[in-house]
C-alpha cells in the first residue's frame, strides 16, 4: 500500500516536472525569438545609420562644390567684367549664362548622390 502511494507521488512529480520542462523550454523558444529579432533590428538601425551618414557626406560634398563653383564663377565673372571694360568689341559675360551653369552643376550633383543613395 506504501508502496502504491509512493508510486502514485512519483508519478504526480513526474508529470509537473514535465510540464515545467515544456514551460521552461516554452519560455527559452521565446527567448531566442526576441534576441534573434532584436539581432534583425540593431542591424537595420547600423544599416540606415550608415546609409545617413553616406547622405549627409554627399549633402556636404555638395554644398562644397557649390561653394567652391560659385566662388570660380564669381572670380571669372570679375575678371572677365574687368577684361571687357577695359577692351572695346568684347562680349561681356551674361550673369544668365552663369545661372545656367550653377543650375547644370546641381542638377549634376543631385544625379550624383541619388545614385549614391540608391547604393
Amino acid at each position: 500500500e506504501a508502496l502504491k502511494l509512493e508510486l502514485a507521488t512519483s508519478h504526480g512529480q513526474l508529470k509537473a516536472l514535465t510540464a515545467s520542462s515544456a514551460a521552461l523550454e516554452g519560455a527559452v523558444d521565446e527567448l531566442r525569438r526576441r534576441t534573434a529579432h532584436t539581432h534583425q533590428l540593431e542591424t537595420q538601425v547600423d544599416a540606415l545609420t550608415k546609409m545617413d551618414r553616406l547622405r549627409q557626406s554627399h549633402v556636404f560634398e555638395m554644398q562644397d562644390l557649390k561653394y567652391t563653383w560659385s566662388t570660380a564663377l564669381q572670380k571669372n565673372g570679375a575678371r572677365t567684367r574687368a577684361s571687357s571694360s577695359s577692351s572695346v568689341g568684347m562680349i561681356p559675360h551674361e550673369p544668365s549664362h552663369e545661372d545656367h551653369r550653377v543650375a547644370e552643376l546641381e542638377k549634376t550633383i543631385k544625379q550624383k548622390v541619388q545614385q549614391g543613395g540608391q547604393r
